[in-house]
């Protein structure tokens, strides 16, 4: 961003960012989510009269890909639609369905940080047989793999004595990008440094 942006701490864990443009602060809040050792950075616009006292961080953007949807499907329409479901709706990326290789399609939404992470839904095809959306999460920072919410690791999480036992419904495969040849490689790295 430049020498000229100012970080000024006002409270506990609570940063002032002082943007030299307009431009500037709009590229950061649309190019989120941000994270710091991999913690999520959440971010409010400055108004009037907000304090550091009663400042409120309750939901943060987020790309999420939809993996799944049939070539029919794929229309802004659809976008909005799942995308409201997931959270509060932003907008659909027009480009991830236009292109020769169309996997999936991309939405943005403000997701509540307190709630677990979506795994996937179900929609009717044409036909109406029920069919299976992954939902997988661009630039995901640290999440629990057994709660599925954000801010801690399964290691931390204050329900993981509940579902010790449990068959954890949650994984890497949330993160967009994440293939079972990533993590395999991931292993055979681990087990390199060992």
């Amino acid at each position: 961003m430049g020498s000229d942006m100012r970080i000024v701490e006002v409270g506990n864990n609570i940063l002032q960012f002082k943007f030299s443009s307009k431009y500037q602060m709009e590229w950061v809040e649309r190019c989120g989510p941000w994270s710091f050792d991999n913690n999520l950075l959440l971010l409010c616009r400055w108004k009037k009269r907000l304090t550091s006292t009663n400042i409120s961080f309750t939901h943060s953007p987020f790309w999420v890909q939809i993996w799944g949807l049939p070539f029919e499907h794929m229309s802004q329409d659809v976008g909005e639609e799942i995308g409201s479901k997931l959270g509060k709706f932003i907008e659909v990326d027009r480009r991830s369905w236009h292109s020769d290789q169309a996997k999936f399609m991309r939405v943005r939404v403000e997701l509540e940080i307190d709630k677990p992470l979506r795994r996937g839904a179900y929609i009717a095809s044409s036909e109406g047989e029920r069919l299976w959306l992954t939902f997988k999460y661009e630039r995901l920072p640290t999440v629990c793999f057994i709660c599925g919410k954000l801010g801690h690791d399964k290691k931390h999480c204050p329900t993981s004595g509940v579902w010790q036992t449990a068959c954890l419904q949650y994984g890497d495969w949330l993160r967009a990008g994440w293939t079972a040849k990533v993590a395999a490689k991931e292993r055979n790295l681990s087990k390199d440094t060992i």
